[in-house]
């Protein structure tokens, strides 16, 4: 059976209250009754209620992470940048997969809630009408979104349309001129910020948009490989070229894009070049090494955890939201 401050107090010699003023380490204990007491606590083994005492306090210190598919690299990285800040800070963190379903989203978030955790951070899916359980009026805890989502709250994101071009345009100063767009889920703002992207670069270079090209996926590598499969029986049906330049809106899926041309016998990158948004650890060790518009996920994580700590001390939220620059990394691939 576990230790209370009841006993603690009375090993020490000690009232409860004073006991538990010894143990905050604010007060005014003696130095010797504050030995005595901390003593008693190490022979006792005593470990403090983080429930009981956040009741008191109105402080838990710690914070939620909400995530949609921790099988995704890009966001593992994201969540070390995030536990990293709040760990240096003093805060634990609970952290929450919700498989990008809106239902286990609010439930998520009604479980933080009942955690009494001081701040959340959302990493959400990226839909319309997502954060309807995160904007309680009565809800005191701070929140931070990362990426673009259409609700007043603080937010950190990168320029996806900017990663969906710098890519294309890659592939275009490449002389590659018939492109092929693998996107993601179309009602998620990422996939269609990068999708802007693609086309913006398009249009700017003179080129006609042939749909014909570009297909979608669900971020993952199989599901890239599926979709890029299906997409050269279709042009080959239709005695159309194959493409010879993909861009896909993220690595996993550009994964899954060179599966699929692999298995076609398809060389990469003398007749297809292949590039990725997002640079996860991965694209350095696949073959050919990932041409990639690296996100700085990690970074993310940090600014989104720095601008909680400030919300949850009471500071004023930033004006616009925190963006963070992209960059192309050359390997193989493209």
């Amino acid at each position: 059976m576990s230790a209370t401050i009841k006993d603690v107090a009375r090993l020490a010699g000690v009232s409860i209250s004073t006991a538990s003023i010894a143990l905050s380490g604010k007060g005014p204990v003696s130095a010797e009754t504050r030995e005595r007491v901390l003593a008693a606590a190490e022979k006792l083994r005593y470990r403090p209620n983080a429930l009981a005492r956040s009741l008191v306090t109105s402080h838990s210190h710690i914070v939620g992470l909400i995530l949609p598919d921790l099988r995704d690299p890009y966001f593992h990285e994201i969540a070390s940048g995030v536990e990293r800040v709040a760990w240096e800070a003093g805060y634990t963190l609970l952290l929450a997969d919700t498989n990008r379903s809106p239902s286990k989203e609010r439930a998520v978030v009604e479980a933080f809630r009942s955690h009494r955790v001081d701040g959340m951070i959302f990493a959400g899916s990226g839909r319309e009408g997502e954060l309807g359980p995160l904007l309680d009026p009565a809800d005191t805890a701070p929140i931070v979104v990362l990426g673009r989502h259409h609700a007043p709250l603080p937010s950190v994101r990168v320029d996806n349309a900017a990663a969906g071009r710098i890519a294309t345009e890659h592939l275009l100063r490449l002389g590659r001129n018939r492109l092929s767009f693998v996107g993601g889920p179309a009602d998620l703002t990422t996939s269609i910020d990068r999708a802007a992207g693609f086309q913006e670069a398009m249009r700017a270079a003179g080129r006609a948009l042939d749909f014909t090209y570009v297909t979608e996926a669900d971020f993952t590598p199989d599901g890239a490989r599926r979709a890029v499969l299906a997409l050269l029986d279709r042009l080959e049906a239709e005695g159309k070229e194959f493409p010879d330049g993909v861009v896909a809106a993220n690595d996993q899926m550009a994964i899954g894009v060179l599966q699929a041309l692999r298995a076609r016998g398809i060389p990469v990158p003398e007749n297809v070049a292949v590039v990725g948004i997002g640079d996860i650890p991965t694209a350095t060790y696949v073959e050919p090494p990932l041409t990639t518009v690296a996100l700085p996920t990690r970074e993310m994580g940090e600014a989104a955890m720095d601008v909680l700590l400030r919300l949850m001390r009471g500071e004023k939220p930033p004006e616009e939201p925190v963006t963070l620059p992209v960059q192309l990394v050359r390997r193989g691939s493209a």
